[in-house]
């Protein structure tokens, strides 16, 4: 395999008559062992010469993560200029309290959001200026537009550019195996993870049932606002339920991607908490161990400080001090403009970031929860994440980020590390405090430093478990009924599936005099529509068309969230492709209702097809609803 990987690697892939070198890889796909390749003709030295100069880093890894930063997805922003302010350093080695985080005026700030058209103010954006990456949060005292720290400076560009990779926002929260094993371990009781696991799959599966409960669980677990639930919701909103086969397979689909995940990955929604992006306290008024949290009340339509003890916790997690409880406190200054964000003290010893997983606020994002029932422990100590220091050499040369890559791909074996951590934490009566455990904590650390140090995790056979719980689904290993929390959740828990009607319910309040003129072409766009999303659905391995729309990919996949954004993309374009074009509202209308029929009608099913495909009818959805109302 080696030898193979090396061959294409070094001498390209020819693809008719062109030739395509190695260019560079991102992080995300150095996990998935893969790698951009560039035309010849365009040379790859060339366009990493283009990227910027990446002279004075000596290192193999940091010289390939660097070159990676510039191909993680990005929307462009405006040129900018900015400043470098110094580094807040702790007392810890080598770790300072402002990793990885700058700052930003607040005119700056409102000038983002205009440009973003975004709804809300984020008090936080992750950006990318050439060869400068990290988070910029709201400072009220600055005057300058961006100010940046050296931990953000990763080599120099002539690239001013900004790139503005996200933004911090509350995200539902969600407890996983990893973090189960450890409060578990840690003396929570079995009971509450139990009783609110029942409590959400019961809530979810009264979707099909009541069209409210429907609309807000779709409204709060669906983030990605490319999918076509915002379609769905206006349905709902206007009458339109689950006798609607569309709308009964989307919501179906939701449910089986909801239960399924709680009972394959245990994923509990925490009702008392948020995922939030990490940032830095710039006033120094939070003391050592203190946190501040504001966050967006969904059912008041304000704003809530959390006061009082809170869990935090930065996937993924392994060892007992990676989960922590901290003070969340009220704060005058603070709550002016910062707001659903985790804002962290520059006091103390060591940063509290570094003590969650190794983590830093260059855009890593924390689950908090001031849920009274997780906070019945004591905080452990944390894990020292100091890695191994890598090689340095005079000047790195493509051919050794080659050589890296193919050592990455031989020695990879972070999932083996974290499959062998669960195992053993199950089998254990000391669950995740047996000395096994600790070990491959320790080892998970250095696996994940591997892609910057060179150095790869020593993974040895009396660190590969004999057998495996039923609950991770190792079919083809020797495995045994877990008698602990995440095995009796898994048990508890039926998986989902998606069901067909045979029977295709039109909607008679869906009429518009005038349509049966556009059905020819509603007929021909239809069968467009369909080959190309079916064309997508190929591409991208999925088989139900609203796996596809939603996003709720039910059949596991690699890099699932990154393959997720790229599907969304593709279906905007090609929904915009078949947008509506006439300015007439009657006509349009009428166009819609064409669609519909096309879709619905069973004189106008397609041929040779043995399933339907109905999201076409609702491209026009506005338009549609207008009939109905």
């Amino acid at each position: 395999m080696e030898n193979r990987i090396s061959q294409f690697l070094e001498n390209g892939i020819i693809i008719g008559d062109r030739t395509f070198e190695f260019l560079a890889y991102s992080s995300s796909q150095l996990r998935e062992h893969s790698c951009w390749f560039v035309d010849t003709q365009i040379g790859g030295i060339n366009v990493r010469n283009w990227m910027g100069n990446f002279d004075k880093i000596k290192t193999v890894g940091k010289y390939a993560a660097r070159l990676g930063q510039a191909f993680s997805s990005s929307q462009r922003g405006p040129v900018v200029q900015y400043v470098e302010i110094p580094e807040v350093m702790s007392n810890f080695p080598k770790i300072p309290f402002s990793d990885g985080i700058g700052t930003m005026s607040i005119k700056f700030c409102a000038e983002l959001v205009q440009r973003l058209q975004l709804e809300h103010i984020p008090s936080a954006f992750q950006i990318r200026i050439g060869g400068v990456k990290g988070v910029i949060s709201v400072d009220p005292k600055s005057s300058d537009e961006i100010s940046v720290r050296p931990s953000m400076i990763k080599y120099s560009s002539p690239d001013k550019n900004l790139d503005i990779l996200g933004w911090s926002k509350p995200l539902p929260a969600f407890l996983n195996r990893q973090a189960i094993s450890i409060l578990s371990t840690l003396g929570i009781s079995d009971e509450i993870f139990m009783e609110k696991l029942q409590r959400f799959v019961d809530e979810v599966k009264k979707c099909m049932k009541d069209a409210k409960i429907a609309a807000k669980l779709l409204t709060k677990f669906s983030n990605n606002f490319h999918s076509f639930t915002e379609t769905i919701l206006k349905m709902i909103r206007c009458g339109i339920f689950v006798e609607d086969e569309f709308v009964s397979q989307y919501i179906q689909c939701f449910i089986a991607r909801m239960v399924n995940g709680c009972k394959d990955k245990a994923r509990i929604p925490i009702e008392q908490g948020r995922v939030l992006m990490g940032v830095l306290d710039e006033s120094k008024t939070l003391k050592p161990n203190q946190v501040f949290i504001q966050v967006e009340n969904e059912k008041e339509n304000r704003c809530q400080v959390i006061q009082g003890p809170v869990v935090i916790i930065k996937s993924p997690c392994f060892h007992p001090g990676d989960v922590r409880i901290y003070e969340a406190v009220r704060n005058d200054y603070l709550e002016t403009h910062m707001k659903n964000c985790l804002v962290f003290s520059q006091l103390g010893h060591r940063p509290v970031p570094n003590m969650l997983s190794g983590s830093d606020l260059d855009g890593d994002l924390y689950f908090v929860s001031w849920d009274v029932d997780l906070l019945s422990f004591e905080n452990q100590t944390p894990m020292d994440f100091s890695g191994s220091d890598a090689e340095e050499v005079e000047s790195v040369q493509v051919e050794s980020v080659i050589k890296f890559f193919v050592n990455y791909v031989k020695n990879d074996n972070l999932g083996q590390i974290a499959n062998a951590h669960l195992a053993f934490s199950d089998a254990s009566p000391k669950g995740v405090f047996d000395p096994q455990c600790l070990r491959l904590a320790q080892l998970h650390s250095v696996a994940v430093d591997f892609p910057k140090t060179g150095v790869p995790a020593v993974f040895r056979i009396d660190d590969r478990p004999k057998s495996y719980p039923d609950f991770m689904n190792k079919t083809k290993k020797v495995t045994y009924v877990s008698k602990k929390v995440l095995g009796e959740m898994y048990r508890n828990v039926e998986a989902m599936k998606i069901t067909k009607s045979e029977d295709l319910h039109r909607n008679s309040k869906i009429w518009e005099h005038g349509w049966e003129d556009h059905v020819d072409q509603a007929v021909r766009d239809r069968d467009e529509y369909n080959f190309h999303l079916t064309s997508i659905m190929n591409k991208f391995g999925i088989k139900n068309e609203v796996e596809a729309l939603s996003g709720n990919l039910l059949k596991k996949k690699t890099r699932y969230h990154e393959l997720r954004n790229m599907l969304f993309m593709e279906l905007q374009v090609l929904r915009a492709d078949f947008e509506i074009e006439a300015e007439d509202p009657k006509i349009r209308r009428e166009i819609a209702v064409a669609r519909y029929q096309a879709c619905y009608h069973p004189s106008f099913r397609e041929p040779y097809s043995d399933h339907r495909m109905l999201s076409f009818a609702w491209l026009a959805v506005d338009d549609l609803l207008e009939c109905v109302k």
